[in-house]
């Protein structure tokens, strides 16, 4: 028997031998995903328990990939809610997760709320993730994302610099991405020495480039300059995504 048809049977025995609704839900749900029949688990997901968090991250991936985003979306804000002792890793998936769906709903009443939501949640695993001295720079850098989502550029900077300037870790204020990010926002708040502080520790090339390129513009250096730096980027690697530089400085 393949691997996939041994948990198709398991869970198939946990219907039968679950003692509670809720557990049944769950492994009918389990059961109808391995199966393929992603619209019937979404329908069995409905009878789960409000405190099985896997299982209802598995029912907003279901709800996604049927289309159904504003209800995921709900239904992430729900799991949080009713869980405030979440892992760091389910309040960062979370935060993605309202990024996403505010992003592909685009502006709407409550998308400015959602997004807030979000940086609380990026900000609390980040936290979560100091206390036990884990590695906090990615949660750091999603609330980076989304603060420049909202416009809050000063945010995007305290989360990027060290005290007394900021409240980033050495360790957070060395990621290069975080860096990057504050490079963005310090370039719409027109501070252009910190962008070229910032720009020192971005590790992709092709994005720093690009960066000093906005900055000689921003600063009016000479045209010409400014196309042979656009050039060289885009002559490296004419795939390289920008879209986030894009977001920011538009």
């Amino acid at each position: 028997m393949d691997d996939s048809r041994a948990a198709i049977e398991y869970f198939r025995r946990g219907e039968q031998l679950s003692q509670s609704q809720g557990d049944r839900a769950f492994a009918s749900m389990l059961r109808l995903y391995a199966e393929g029949d992603h619209a019937a688990a979404l329908t069995a997901a409905e009878g789960l328990d409000t405190s099985n968090s896997l299982g209802q991250i598995l029912r907003r991936r279901l709800l996604v990939a049927a289309g159904r985003v504003a209800d995921a979306r709900d239904l992430v804000t729900a799991l949080v809610r009713d869980h405030p002792r979440a892992t760091a890793g389910l309040l960062l998936e979370a935060a993605e997760r309202l990024v996403q769906a505010s992003l592909v709903l685009g502006p709407e009443e409550g998308e400015q709320r959602h997004l807030q939501t979000a940086y609380e949640l990026a900000v609390a695993a980040r936290d979560q993730r100091r206390a036990w001295r884990g590695d906090s720079s990615a949660a750091a850098t999603v609330a980076a994302r989304v603060a420049g989502l909202l416009d809050h550029y000063q945010a995007v900077l305290s989360l990027v610099l060290e005290a007394p300037r900021g409240q980033a870790t050495p360790e957070e204020s060395r990621c290069s991405e975080l860096r990057q990010l504050g490079c963005y926002a310090a370039l719409q708040l027109s501070n252009y020495g910190l962008v070229r502080e910032l720009v020192a520790g971005v590790d992709d090339r092709l994005e720093a480039e690009l960066i000093r390129a906005v900055l000689l513009e921003a600063e009016g250096a000479d045209a010409a300059e400014v196309v042979r730096i656009h050039g060289r980027v885009v002559s490296a690697d004419e795939d390289t995504p920008h879209q986030l530089a894009r977001a920011l400085l538009h």
